[in-house]
């Protein structure tokens, strides 16, 4: 329940307004809209996607370890977790790709996919290979086979 229900906190308000009329220039170009005249810094949109992205590696490194293997008699528990973690791994490269791309530094989305899917199963290869207790190893595991990390979008060579 805990990865179906995960989401990281939205922002409550934008870190910092300005009217869409007060600036001109080239600078402008790395100013995306998010609303009717008003506008974020590239760096606060930075800082708010790095932040989503740091809370989902937080939240997996601490359920990994939180979540106990099901009695024998729950088979149908483990297909839940399968699905489950292969769920919160797909919104977990999408925050990571996010915070890659446009003004976060990577030109190509596709590039910016493939980062992330780096970042995440090296997240994950860690945890499975310092697990601690057969649990860790079995949550890392699951996470490592999602199929957000083993498949290439349609249309990407």
């Amino acid at each position: 329940a805990h990865l179906l229900l995960f989401r990281p906190p939205r922002p409550s308000a934008p870190l910092s307004t300005v009217a869409a009329k007060s600036h001109t220039g080239p600078a402008d170009c790395n100013l995306p809209r998010i609303g009717a005249g008003e506008q974020r810094r590239a760096t606060e949109l930075r800082t708010e996607r790095r932040a989503r992205a740091e809370s989902y590696r937080r939240t997996f490194r601490t359920l990994a370890p939180a979540l106990a293997s099901p009695p024998a008699p729950w088979w149908w528990h483990t297909g839940l977790a399968a699905r489950s973690w292969a769920r919160f791994v797909a919104r977990w490269v999408g925050a990571e790709a996010a915070a890659r791309d446009g003004a976060a530094g990577a030109e190509d989305p596709e590039a910016a996919v493939e980062e992330a899917r780096a970042s995440v199963a090296a997240t994950c290869l860690t945890t499975l290979l310092e697990a601690p207790t057969p649990d860790v190893a079995q949550n890392a595991a699951l996470a490592v086979v999602a199929p957000a990390l083993l498949l290439r979008r349609r249309g990407s060579g």
